[in-house]
């Protein structure tokens, strides 16, 4: 058992994508583990990957705002402005997109990509301390929209929660989803391919907030159009996630309502709900729930690193069904909240891009 109590490293996990820092995994060493001083992160550091097997982590970049008790792992890096820059401006210098393609193009290795020496020959634009301010207190302003918008999506899931927690106690009859399917069925186990040959396949990462979403990339199975049939999707359909190694994702449900010629892999189990019973809409945010995933997770059986979830022991659990109206009532309640979802994502998605703007604006 770690010591929680110990010295506590942090790696490339504690980077999000947008540069920041968050200790949501870390690693505990021995408090009796000598830790050299100028590894540890405090106020104004930049924590840097500086080697990673994966091109995706090596030079992400996040901002230390305050001092803390924590310290750079093994392949991390920590850079300390001078006097001639701010650190917040170098942060976002090294976590903008131009910068972070001259990293990748500049880091080497065959398997493990290194910046050691290479980051610290990287050049960029250097400008009057007045104009460095004011490029940072645009790009807080950005900052601010986003944490704004974090917030917005944490109100929005918690009022998701409340509204399904409160048709679990509401007294409402609880049914079988085995009793209100049509069908449920196990996917297609066939080779894939990326070169488009044959018909279009989703896999477990295509379930994005509880929809079924064609990302542009997807694989195919080359399969006959007699096999096809029996596993060709129909806009209504929702895909369980059976199977994968993570607990976070096993029960994950989408819906699916795309135009098109779609078929879905084993590890996901269509249910076809009797639209006579449930909407699709309705069990889809049901089985996507706090209260059904914790039960979904329950009846995980782990077998060689896998969590698995028999489909007859899902289709066997019972879930709360109002009459249609409610049901409607219901959804469109979800969606509003889901509509505020999408909203403040755009914010944070489109940061990027506004911190590109403004850097170029003034360099």
């Amino acid at each position: 058992m770690q010591d929680e109590t110990a010295n506590t490293i942090l790696t490339a996990d504690n980077i999000t994508l947008d540069g920041r820092f968050e200790v949501t995994k870390t690693v505990f060493l021995n408090e009796n583990l000598l830790l050299s001083p100028s590894k540890k992160l405090k106020a104004k550091d930049i924590f840097i990957c500086l080697s990673s097997g994966s091109k995706t982590h090596v030079g992400k970049v996040a901002f230390i705002a305050s001092d803390t008790d924590y310290y750079a792992g093994g392949f991390m890096g920590i850079i300390r402005a001078n006097s001639k820059i701010l650190p917040e401006l170098l942060f976002e210098l090294l976590n903008s997109e131009a910068i972070r393609k001259a990293v990748i193009a500049e880091s080497s290795g065959a398997n493990i990509q290194n910046l050691s020496a290479s980051i610290k020959h990287l050049k960029i634009p250097l400008v009057t301390l007045a104009i460095q301010q004011q490029i940072v207190a645009e790009c807080q302003v950005v900052d601010q929209d986003a944490d704004n918008s974090r917030r917005s999506i944490e109100q929005a899931i918690s009022r998701i929660n409340a509204s399904v927690g409160a048709i679990y106690i509401s007294g409402t009859q609880h049914v079988e989803i085995d009793k209100i399917a049509i069908d449920i069925q196990y996917g297609l186990n066939e080779a894939m391919n990326e070169g488009g040959v044959g018909y279009k396949i989703f896999r477990m990462n295509e379930i994005i907030r509880g929809r079924m979403v064609d990302n542009g990339s997807m694989k195919c199975a080359d399969i006959s159009a007699e096999e096809f049939a029996k596993y060709k999707l129909t806009k209504g359909d929702l895909l369980f996630i059976r199977s994968n190694g993570s607990l976070e994702h096993i029960g994950k449900v989408g819906l699916f309502d795309l135009d098109g010629d779609y078929c879905y892999a084993s590890y996901l189990v269509r249910i076809v709900p009797d639209s006579s019973k449930v909407l699709p809409r309705y069990l889809g945010c049901i089985m996507n729930s706090e209260i059904f995933r914790k039960g979904m997770v329950s009846l995980a059986v782990k077998s060689g690193g896998t969590n698995n979830i028999n489909a007859t022991k899902m289709k066997n659990i019972k879930v709360p069904v109002p009459t249609l109206p409610e049901q409607k009532k219901f959804v469109a309640r979800i969606e509003a909240l889901e509509k505020e979802i999408a909203d403040a994502q755009a914010v944070i998605d489109g940061a990027a891009a506004r911190k590109q703007v403004i850097l170029q604006k003034y360099l």
